[in-house]
């Protein structure tokens, strides 16, 4: 196996010197070829020269062997200036051919600047899109954050919804500006690729038409790039104007969460307020049952019947001054609708609450005889009103 090894590196080392000899040789023949080729072409021009001098040679010849040798010269000078001064004709005009071409090509040098520049402008205008982007989808995170904590704290309908239609369109949004931005890109580069391989091609080989299309396609291009950035900068701010949008929704949704909360806990209040005075006015009942034998011969209950209208009426005017809170509270237009809404609930609540209470307080001091028949009813009335503030009904 050894021996196979060393026979075959030695294989690989005589052919690579054979290829290096034979590539060599094909470079000393390509050389002499070259040569023989431009020796080919001395000996041409030389030949057509020499041609050229025979046929003026001739020219004299023939002109001094006629009879008119002079006018014969005159002639072939005549002849001889007409190809001059086309001759000159010619180079002036390959001359001005050639200082136009010096002209446009300086025209499209400046041009290719002009449009460097540009692209580097637009690449740098991408570049600070591509920021502005990551960055919208840096809040759309937070934002997105922000949505779960608030469903797990309350108003779950409005923040689902915005966190639905938070993923859709910041998911359809990201996947058409990367799309845009990709080919906005591929547009650049194209054009840099096309503008710096074939410009100085075309217009060597198109002349001065060539060179003028090809200003005119890459202003076209240019164009089409200015348009493609208008577009990406325009879809940018529409997603800024969504995404202040869903901000504005989720603020609006926290507000009104914190105002359900504020009233659910103003009116768990007045629920525990409503049931102290149902125990308090209980707890008269019992009083006032338990001395109603007593209460046309008992010295103390004139005094007692003149103490209750006090205390009715100290209960109405801590009720009217709560009202007249409730009712300022409500007709504030700052709060939002939802707000204003529970409010007047709440309020419409305690004026009934309240108008039962006094009610029922003042028949409870009334006359003894119909005190058991309301007293039941007011029983009844207080089971039936918590049933329903419980949702047991």
């Amino acid at each position: 196996m050894a021996a196979l090894q060393d026979d075959r590196d030695q294989l690989i080392e005589d052919f690579k010197t054979l290829r290096n000899r034979y590539d060599e040789e094909l470079r000393e023949t390509r050389a002499a070829l070259n040569k023989v080729e431009r020796s080919l072409q001395d000996a041409s021009s030389d030949l057509a020269m020499l041609a050229k001098q025979r046929d003026v040679l001739l020219l004299k010849i023939n002109a001094l062997e006629s009879k008119d040798s002079h006018a014969e010269l005159n002639k072939l000078l005549d002849q001889l200036s007409k190809a001059l001064s086309e001759k000159e004709r010619d180079l002036t005009q390959a001359v001005l051919e050639n200082s136009a071409h010096s002209r446009q090509l300086a025209a499209f040098s400046r041009s290719m600047g002009s449009l460097q520049d540009e692209r580097d402008r637009l690449m740098e205008e991408l570049s600070k899109a591509k920021r502005a982007v990551d960055t919208r989808q840096g809040s759309n995170v937070e934002a997105s954050t922000g949505v779960k904590r608030c469903e797990g704290t309350g108003v779950n309908g409005v923040q689902s919804e915005a966190k639905t239609k938070l993923h859709t369109k910041e998911s359809a949004q990201t996947l058409q500006k990367s799309q845009s931005l990709g080919a906005s890109d591929r547009d650049v580069s194209d054009v840099e690729v096309k503008d710096t391989g074939t410009a100085q091609e075309q217009l060597v080989a198109g002349g001065g038409s060539g060179s003028e299309e090809l200003v005119g396609r890459l202003q076209a291009e240019r164009v089409q790039l200015h348009s493609n950035l208008q577009r990406c900068m325009y879809e940018i701010q529409q997603r800024d104007q969504y995404f202040q949008q869903l901000n504005q929704k989720l603020q609006q949704a926290a507000e009104e969460k914190a105002t359900v909360t504020s009233q659910l806990r103003v009116v768990s209040q007045t629920l525990r307020d409503t049931q102290t005075r149902c125990q308090w006015l209980e707890g008269q009942v019992q009083g006032h049952s338990q001395g109603a034998a007593y209460a046309e011969v008992a010295p103390g209950a004139p005094q007692e019947r003149s103490n209750t209208p006090v205390d009715a009426q100290r209960d109405v005017s801590i009720d009217m001054d709560t009202e007249e809170e409730w009712g300022a509270a409500s007709l504030d237009p700052s709060q939002p609708l939802m707000a204003q809404k529970v409010t007047g609930g709440v309020l419409a609540c305690r004026r009934w609450l309240r108008g039962r209470s006094l009610y029922f307080s003042r028949l409870l001091t009334s006359r003894a005889r119909s005190r058991y028949f309301f007293l039941f009813y007011l029983f009844f009335l207080h089971v039936l009103v918590f049933m329903c503030l419980s949702s047991a009904l």
